[in-house]
């Protein structure tokens, strides 16, 4: 079992990352840590750990992006499955054995689960609204849902327990941002055996100056870009299904929504584009998808046909939460 943490200036939270890999009950790990040119103490504590147990090895490197440290701990890796871990995250001590264990049960080659989000001032958001008994699906059927939102399969690698053998020949694309949504169908795709769990076994912080917090710039458009890939690629698949159908195209509706969001934290907004994602958005398509809660399709019909209103309780909904 091979755990690859990415780490780039985070000593302030990389030692409960590694704590938690370190304290799984399963104890058969390698746990591939590359530091990504760190200019902050994260170095140091990367080695303090490699010291202390052996089962760590610290790769040091050139800061070469996200991309390509996920590419490095892929090559590396000597385990038969690999747990990506986010070095400001953290995971539940029973995490691996339990998905080791449904892997066995199942003969399941990937086991994806979910997360609770945690935000620095205490609170956290739970993705799961309702537990739901272990799924076997398909990758077809997994391709079609990972656009989107609150989907049981999504578009990261960190909640997914994966047989390191679907990795071969699947590079994540050096320099760009989003690359877990850039390469993760790819991967799915090479086996019908994907096992989707409830349990919220993985910690995401969301914290200010992370990757998931750009406010609005122009890479910001990249997530919209990734989401329309995922789209096409999996159009060219011929799902043959009218809901796999809206469940893509409201799923990239709503990863185009997501760049508009930032506009509006930002206070910089894109009329042509705001425009453009309003006139994509068919309501009956939206009204007609099984996949997404009420609120979802209020909040995308709103969208289209009032984006004042949208933006004000967008921000009204925000301040509620922080």
């Amino acid at each position: 079992m091979s755990v690859i943490v990415p780490v780039y200036n985070v000593e302030e939270y990389l030692a409960r990352c590694l704590d938690s890999i370190l304290a799984q009950t399963y104890k058969n790990l390698e746990v591939i840590v590359i530091n990504g040119g760190s200019t902050d103490s994260s170095g140091r504590i990367c080695d303090d750990y490699a010291q202390k147990d052996s089962r760590v090895r610290v790769i040091h490197q050139e800061n070469q992006g996200l991309a390509e440290v996920r590419n490095i701990g892929v090559r590396e890796c000597r385990g038969e499955w690999i747990q990506f871990v986010d070095s400001d995250d953290w995971i539940d001590p029973e995490t691996i054995e339990t998905c080791c264990r449904y892997a066995n049960e199942y003969d399941a080659e990937i086991v994806t689960f979910r997360c609770v989000l945690e935000y620095e001032n205490g609170k956290r958001h739970h993705t799961v609204k309702k537990h739901y008994p272990p799924e076997l699906m398909t990758s077809k059927k997994a391709v079609s849902v990972i656009l989107l939102p609150d989907s049981i399969v999504d578009v990261i690698f960190c909640d997914k327990l994966i047989k390191a053998e679907l990795f071969e020949g699947i590079v994540y694309p050096k320099g760009k941002l989003y690359e877990d949504m850039l390469t993760i169908h790819k991967v799915l795709v090479k086996t019908d055996r994907i096992l989707c769990i409830s349990s919220e076994f993985y910690h995401y912080l969301r914290r200010r100056g992370s990757i998931g917090h750009y406010r609005f710039s122009q890479k910001t458009y990249g997530i919209a870009e990734a989401a329309q890939k995922v789209f096409d690629f999996a159009l060219s698949m011929n799902l043959g299904d009218k809901a796999a159908f809206r469940n893509l195209a409201v799923g990239l509706w709503h990863w185009r929504m997501h760049v508009a969001n930032d506009m509006i934290k930002s206070e910089v907004y894109d009329n042509e584009y705001i425009s453009g994602v309003q006139k994509a958005i068919k309501a009956h398509v939206v009204i007609q998808c099984p996949s997404i809660s009420l609120s979802k399709k209020a909040q995308m019909l709103l969208f289209k046909y009032s984006f004042r209103l949208y933006s004000l309780l967008y921000l009204r909904f925000r301040r509620d939460k922080s």
